[in-house]
């Protein structure tokens, strides 16, 4: 039986409350490995039983994502009506209500889809601002016959090289973000909530040189990128290194710098005594898809690759990256790195049990990987900054900004601008303050980061307040010293507010949830009372309570 997520019912939640309100194309941002895959599936679902005759169409690039995707879609909805349209997939099936496609199979034979109500673009950062791109065909050629066909973007990415963020630009087919946890508190979040696996970056010994390299418009010249990692010295003293920090890693991947280049690190990685296969664009789909499968089996312990498996690659084993392809692509680096951010559960443990934070830790202890290794010779974290909180990409024209890193003195590793310890060692970092450089010496201090506190509670009252059209339920916890953080509890509304109400009272009390405020101040005596909580003080705005502990 298939359990969501909060986060993903929030996410199918808010584009219900989305569409109820407006009438734009939304984003939806998650993290890499946090489980986008079962967003569509759940909205269409719960569409079809008020919408029988709607047809959806999912998009993507790849067929590795068509396969995840379509095998979601079969574990939520068992009995759904899909077909999928893939060359790569030797399946035509485009007349079914649902069907999953891979965009080079489908702009040219669009008018085979026939009326197509709602199309979802899985890696929705792939889609360029360009009336010439197989997207943007193919979203025209489906606007012919059905002028209302709305989209709606998933991606972990919600910006792009060159444009900036997906909604930006009049010619931007994405108008709004209903739904986005890829900030770098929500990253730290699912990490601490062990939905993601961290990742520890320490800062290597050896450093691709690029300064001779040319840069194009989104990244480095890729001729003379090649040129500068594919040499037997650079490639040598990395992987030296990497054969004895990485000595423990059961699972390798590795990005090179071209196909030739990878080539010669898969040949270097097996002389050095590291069983390691290679795949990339010049060989066949047949077999890249053996050499894949050998790897996940654990035949081999390393797979090399270039321009393949940063997307579409699911093998949450992966407990170590080594990075030798330098790029200034924003969205490439988060892309490669996302690779080892999918947790590991050991398979005793159930999708019941997987619901609990404590469960998942020990699943994710059992399973053996508890953190990725990142080996970045490519120093595309210090060009580019953490996944969680990189340089995000302007419009071209607009600057670029700080890379928000700094580096452990006492292990080098790198780390956020706002982090108080090292991830690695344990090390204290000391917040100095920061002169801006005017003549008032004006002191400017950048807390990003915002306090989480753990209270204990020595009371909690509630109220009903019914100043508004629709009555809500305010829930106050007070402090021994009499602090109180509140909570707003909305029964009676629509969409989010609704939800978060239902999943407060899941925790507090079951699934018995009342449908109005009136029936939950009734029960409200019923109720679990949380012994300490911990709350979220942000520099700016209302404290937030983050989790009950009873």
């Amino acid at each position: 039986m298939f359990i969501p997520r909060p986060y993903q019912t929030e996410a199918v939640v808010s584009l219900f409350d989305y569409f109820n309100h407006k009438t734009g194309n939304p984003l939806i941002g998650l993290p890499t490995g946090t489980g986008k895959s079962v967003i569509p599936p759940m909205f269409m679902s719960q569409a079809f039983s008020h919408f029988p005759n709607s047809k959806f169409l999912l998009c993507t690039h790849v067929k590795e994502l068509i396969s995840q995707n379509e095998r979601a879609l079969k574990r939520i909805w068992p009995t759904a009506p899909i077909g999928v349209c893939s060359s790569g997939l030797s399946r035509w099936e485009p007349y079914a209500p649902i069907v999953y496609a891979g965009v080079a199979s489908v702009y040219k034979k669009y008018q085979q889809l026939g009326h197509v109500d709602l199309m979802f673009i899985d890696e929705a950062h792939l889609l360029a601002p360009n009336d010439n791109t197989m997207y943007q065909k193919l979203i025209t050629g489906l606007r012919q016959i059905n002028p209302n066909m709305k989209v709606i973007g998933l991606s972990a990415t919600l910006f792009r090289m060159g444009q900036g963020m997906l909604t930006d630009g009049e010619d931007s087919m994405f108008t709004d973000v209903c739904y986005d946890k890829t900030s770098m508190e929500e990253f730290v979040s699912f990490i601490d909530n062990y939905y993601l696996s961290n990742l520890i970056t320490p800062m290597t010994q050896n450093i691709i040189d690029v300064s001779d390299v040319r840069q194009l418009a989104n990244d480095f010249n890729q001729k003379d990128l090649q040129r500068a990692v594919d040499k037997d010295s650079v490639i040598r003293e990395s992987l030296t290194e990497a054969c004895d920090v990485a000595r423990n890693r059961k699972s390798w991947m590795v990005f090179g710098a071209g196909v030739d280049n990878c080539e010669h690190i898969n040949t270097m990685l097996n002389d050095m005594g590291v069983p390691s296969t290679v795949v990339h664009s010049k060989m066949d789909s047949d077999e890249r898809d053996r050499r894949l499968a050998l790897f996940q089996s654990g035949t081999y312990r390393a797979v090399v690759s270039y321009g393949i498996l940063t997307t579409g690659f699911d093998h949450p084993q992966v407990d170590c990256i080594v990075d030798l392809r330098p790029t200034t692509s924003v969205v490439l680096h988060i892309q490669k790195y996302g690779r080892g951010t999918r947790p590991y559960y050991h398979s005793n443990w159930s999708f019941d049990q997987l619901r609990d934070k404590e469960q998942r830790k020990q699943a994710m202890i059992a399973g053996g990987k508890e953190n990725c290794l990142i080996l970045d010779f490519a120093g595309n974290t210090a060009r580019l900054g953490p996944i969680n909180d990189p340089r995000v990409p302007k419009k071209r024209g607009k600057g670029t900004g700080e890379v928000p890193v700094k580096i452990c003195p006492e292990c080098d590793a790198y780390n956020h601008t706002t982090a108080r310890f090292c991830d690695i060692c344990g090390y204290e970092f000391i917040f100095r303050v920061k002169i801006k450089p005017k003549a008032s010496e004006e002191i400017v201090i950048k807390r990003d980061e915002p306090d989480m506190h753990l209270f204990p509670v020595e009371h909690v009252t509630h109220q009903i307040h019914r100043k508004k059209k629709i009555p809500s339920l305010k829930v106050t916890y007070f402090t021994p010293e009499m602090r109180g953080f509140p909570v707003w509890l909305c029964f009676e509304h629509q969409g989010l507010a609704r939800h978060k109400a239902h999943e407060w009272w899941r925790q507090h009390h079951g699934d018995d949830i009342p449908d109005s405020v009136d029936k939950a101040a009734e029960m409200f005596d019923q109720c679990r009372r949380a012994a300490k909580i911990k709350v979220k003080i942000p520099t700016k705005g209302y404290p937030e309570i983050m989790e009950y502990m009873f």
